[in-house]
């Protein structure tokens, strides 16, 4: 939309029309105008323009930024579910090697074991906990067979 020609005059698609802005609009308005060097007019035409005529989002790039996020969830739940399988069969694993090797406590061994339990317990905690702020034994041993 050009409001003036190159002669300074007004172009015949153009119709004067006065209006009011806010004070801090007006000053914005021009503050562009000095700094782009272009006429107030053009300025106020080409928002109005872009309010009447908004553009279409660019969908592919939208597109293309939501699938790599996809992607990259993808991965990371392929990943959580590789390691929830593992502690399954690791646990699993161990139970049933536990249950088949060892024998069954008389009552005398299970009332000591039931006194040393909680102690033995805590100390369970803290090596998970500490495994768990590290990289963690299983994952590196099943790191360095898979290389």
């Amino acid at each position: 939309m050009t409001a003036t020609t190159g002669s300074g005059k007004r172009s015949s698609s153009t119709i004067p029309k006065k209006f009011r802005l806010p004070a801090e609009l007006t000053q914005q308005l021009q503050a562009a105008s000095a700094e782009r060097g272009i006429p107030e007019s053009r300025i106020v035409g080409e928002a109005l323009e872009a309010y009447f005529n908004p553009k279409m989002p660019d969908f592919i790039a939208l597109e293309m930024t939501i699938a790599g996020t996809l992607d990259r969830l993808r991965r990371a739940v392929a990943t959580l579910q590789k390691d929830q399988q593992i502690t399954n069969e690791t646990l699993a694993q161990f139970v049933r090697l536990y249950l088949s090797n060892t024998a069954p406590p008389s009552s005398e061994e299970q009332t000591k074991l039931r006194q040393i339990a909680p102690q033995r317990f805590d100390r369970f905690i803290e090596v998970v906990r500490s495994q768990i702020s590290g990289a963690g034994y299983v994952r590196e041993v099943l790191n360095h067979d898979t290389e």
